[in-house]
């Protein structure tokens, strides 16, 4: 049997996920649009996990050559 106990975590604000986004982008040497950032924390949902997932893989789908975090080539 296993111990399974629900931790209620609220959601986090846009305003907290992009601080960590951007933070996260700071410490990788990179950028992001307000537009990239924008959609990222649109797409979670205040779910920190999510932003961290969705930041971190367009993150390191960038070519080297890029520095800025961007949404469809834009």
């Amino acid at each position: 049997m296993r111990a399974l106990a629900q931790i209620e975590m609220p959601r986090m604000s846009r305003t907290s996920m992009r601080e960590a986004l951007k933070f996260g982008c700071e410490q990788a040497q990179l950028t992001i649009r307000e537009d990239a950032a924008d959609e990222i924390t649109g797409l979670s949902e205040g779910l920190p996990h999510y932003t961290h997932l969705l930041g971190l893989t367009q993150a390191t789908g960038r070519s080297r050559r890029r520095t800025e975090i961007t949404i469809g080539g834009r």
